[in-house]
């Protein structure tokens, strides 16, 4: 199965585990295929490297660009099309939107449950 996962899934799994890091887990053990583009590669880099998690890296023993590094080995990148806006509340989510229209995956956003 394919999935895109927004950046709140990949921040979650690292800091909180639950369902995101079961996610991960899957594209890990290759029950999954993650799927993700040059924008969404930006977004999370721009959210993970934030001061305010820097501690709770440090306290679990990895930094930022070791979550950066490992979402990097285990996603494919694709080039995502632009599409139009669509996501009134949150724009940056119509960059989830077009990588996962253009990689035929599934979404991953952190209010969904897993049950893999």
């Amino acid at each position: 199965m394919r999935v895109t996962a927004d950046t709140n899934i990949i921040l979650s799994a690292a800091l909180w585990g639950g369902n995101p890091r079961r996610i991960v887990d899957a594209v890990r053990d290759g029950f999954l295929d993650l799927y993700t583009s040059q924008e969404l590669l930006e977004e999370l880099t721009d959210v993970i490297t934030r001061e305010k998690f820097a501690n709770q890296f440090s306290t679990l023993g990895f930094t930022a660009q070791d979550v950066i590094d490992e979402y990097v080995g285990l996603a494919i990148l694709i080039v995502a099309p632009e599409i139009e806006p669509f996501v009134i509340r949150d724009p940056n989510d119509d960059a989830v939107l077009a990588c996962a229209s253009a990689s035929h995956s599934a979404l991953s956003r952190a209010t969904t449950t897993c049950s893999i």
